[in-house]
């Protein structure tokens, strides 16, 4: 059952970093507008299930908000 699941780094989860804090802030922007288009892409460097880095990206109106996340940390 861990289809879809993976580890996140915990400063990036619970939003404790400068960096979590803008993962936070593009979670809050997907919560407060219902049906936004998004995608998550794990990135990995090994064959653990463990992704060194995530991409997050956000369509805001024609505007595509896309940040990359190191998630080693």
């Amino acid at each position: 059952m861990d289809m879809n699941f993976f580890p996140q780094a915990a400063g990036l989860n619970r939003g404790t970093t400068h960096r979590g804090k803008t993962w936070k802030a593009m979670e809050a922007y997907v919560i407060r507008h219902p049906g936004t288009r998004m995608f998550v892409r794990p990135t990995y460097l090994d064959s653990t299930w463990c992704p060194a880095e995530l991409d997050y990206g956000i369509l805001v109106g024609e505007r595509l908000w896309n940040e990359s996340f190191n998630n080693t940390d």
